[in-house]
């Protein structure tokens, strides 16, 4: 039984070809205290629950290499793009409930994206930016289903954009729920990944323990 691939392989594109003709990200990958990740430079921190487990900066640089690899295995047009956007975005948070290479259809997760958008501000506008990223993964031909509504949340006392999706890989599906906030000069995508409703509410539950980072 094969597994679909992690959240990162798709949706590290929808919120990086916009912006992906840019420099150097310079994005700090935050970093695990017990149960707790900490980003100063986002300056959050987000509860992880014990059982849960996570990818530390070298396997989440790893996972977002090799998605990408997997994408041009369909997509091979798309190399410069591709890496482009992997000079523009880091994956720097990812969870899951199970072993991240544990064989199950789904493994509940979630991740997060950070984008360099310094040369794209336009991108600063969040419909523009979910627009703009829809319309990037439609061209790329994934096998995605994305639905019409706009999603909004307050996320940390920030307000998030987003809609929900489904993928469907190799005869599976998975579920999406994907968030977009603005943090100056880059943004972020929290993207939940399930298959039914109880996943859902596991994910949800993580998802409102982000917190503002208590400085001393």
């Amino acid at each position: 039984m094969k597994s679909l691939p992690i959240a990162c392989l798709f949706f590290i594109m929808l919120n990086c070809i916009p912006s992906c003709a840019q420099e150097k990200k310079g994005i700090e990958l935050g970093q695990f205290d017990g149960s707790t990740y900490v980003n100063q430079q986002f300056d959050l921190s987000i509860e992880i629950p014990e059982s849960w487990y996570f990818m530390d900066k070298d396997q989440r640089s790893m996972a977002a290499k090799k998605n990408a690899k997997k994408m041009l295995e369909t997509n091979a047009d798309q190399e410069q793009i591709l890496e482009l956007s992997l000079e523009s975005t880091a994956l720097i948070f990812a969870i899951f409930k199970y072993k991240p290479d544990t064989i199950m259809e789904v493994n509940p997760n979630m991740t997060i994206t950070a984008t360099n958008i310094e040369k794209t501000p336009n991108l600063k506008d969040l419909d523009y930016a979910l627009e703009q990223s829809k319309t990037g993964m439609k061209e790329m031909g994934l096998p995605i289903e994305i639905k019409d509504t706009i999603i909004e949340a307050e996320i940390n006392k920030k307000q998030f954009k987003g809609f929900n999706s489904t993928i469907t890989y190799n005869g599976m599906s998975a579920n999406y729920e994907s968030y977009l906030g603005n943090f100056d000069k880059h943004n972020l995508l929290i993207t939940i990944s399930y298959k039914n409703e109880i996943q859902k509410a596991e994910l949800l539950n993580i998802l409102n323990s982000i917190r503002t980072i208590e400085r001393k």
